[in-house]
């Protein structure tokens, strides 16, 4: 598939997976929206499961008896609100869910997810009504920013409940040099990645088709991390963990980000394996598929923490597509990136029985030779 072609089907499939409101704490709610999604663009994957800590799995079967599992991680839930009070004059109050950047909420838009969806927006005094004159350096917390719906008390209280969850206006927007910006790239976009490698290996007649392939939609990564938690219950040969990372930007840091159209990239970290990182990293070089890689020495903030961390702990290899803006209403990212990690699962997926064998051999235990006495 040629990145032309990958290229109209990353706005599709980004545009439909990012439609979906998930905020965290949310996703069981919207588990049959994203299976009737997913099905409509990949016949791929032959069986669904929704999971008691509100992820999903589609898993497509090789046919081959008791064939090595790979897994694909892409959490679902992204970061959000949560309505705390409702106040007189249609407004409401609203307490973050997730790390959000409170500096970029004035005059922003918001959905409130109640018996419908409500349009609001974060508003402040104007500048000619502030009481002083430092007013306008303060920096009020999330829950002190109140949000106008424009309804009337009643059909605000007839639509809207405290509990109920609110997440920014969904507005993509395709920019120059195929750059695309909107809503919940974290972690829609790798989502969308994941269902992209699902259709070119669908269409792959050279795919040899060896190995189980179960694709989680995590919940709960913005907030807990329940979803990744319960992942290492699936007993996978090995995981490729999903995430954005930070785009490389004026204000940071080169070890800590990527450039934008250079590839996707790999984390190497004290909870990812390093074998299976070498694997996935050597497949798409082998393959020219452009990849970087990065040191994250403690870890990753990902889900590989907590499957490494869990029972019969899964070798975990981190893929992350860079973004700028991360945890705002327009975050953004090079369809190029997305491009590269399609096709850098692609690889995984090739070469995943060999893999497994090579993390095989990494776990042999040589018996010593007696000790003479």
């Amino acid at each position: 598939m040629t990145f032309s072609q990958a290229k109209k089907l990353i706005k599709k499939i980004y545009a439909e997976l990012a439609s979906i409101p998930a905020v965290s704490g949310d996703e069981e709610l919207c588990a049959e929206k994203v299976k009737h999604t997913v099905e409509s663009l990949t016949d791929f994957f032959t069986e669904f499961s929704a999971l008691p800590a509100g992820g999903m799995l589609f898993t497509h079967r090789c046919g081959i008896e008791n064939a090595k599992k790979l897994l694909i991680d892409a959490h679902f839930d992204t970061v959000g609100f949560a309505v705390t009070e409702l106040l007189d004059g249609g407004f409401v109050r609203v307490s973050p869910v997730g790390g959000v950047d409170r500096r970029l909420l004035f005059a922003s838009e918001i959905e409130i997810y109640g018996k419908k969806t409500v349009k609001g927006v974060f508003v402040s005094n104007p500048p000619h009504l502030s009481k002083n004159s430092n007013d306008s350096d303060a920096l009020p917390q999330i829950e002190d920013i109140p949000v106008d719906t424009g309804l009337s008390d009643k059909a605000l209280r007839d639509t809207v409940s405290v509990g109920d969850t609110a997440g920014f206006v969904f507005s993509p927007c395709e920019m120059l040099n195929d750059i695309l910006c909107g809503r919940s790239m974290d972690n829609r976009i790798c989502a969308t990645a994941a269902v992209l490698s699902a259709i070119m290996l669908s269409q792959d007649e050279e795919y040899r088709d060896e190995c189980d392939i179960i694709l989680s939609l995590s919940s709960a990564e913005e907030v807990n991390g329940t979803g990744g938690a319960y992942l290492g219950k699936l007993c996978a040969d090995a995981a490729v963990v999903l995430d954005v990372n930070f785009g490389r930007d004026k204000d940071i840091p080169e070890n800590v980000s990527y450039n934008f159209g250079e590839g996707c990239g790999v984390s190497y970290s004290c909870t990812t394996s390093r074998a299976f990182s070498d694997c996935v990293v050597n497949g798409a070089r082998m393959r020219d598929i452009p990849i970087c890689t990065l040191v994250e020495a403690k870890h990753t903030g990902t889900n590989a923490h907590h499957l490494a961390n869990a029972h019969l702990a899964t070798p975990c290899a981190v893929l992350s597509i860079p973004e700028k803006y991360m945890h705002q209403a327009h975050e953004t990212v090079d369809m190029k990136d997305v491009y590269s990690c399609a096709r850098t699962l692609c690889a995984v997926a090739y070469d995943f029985p060999d893999s497994v064998s090579e993390l095989e051999k990494c776990r042999v235990i040589k018996k010593l030779p007696a000790r003479e006495v």
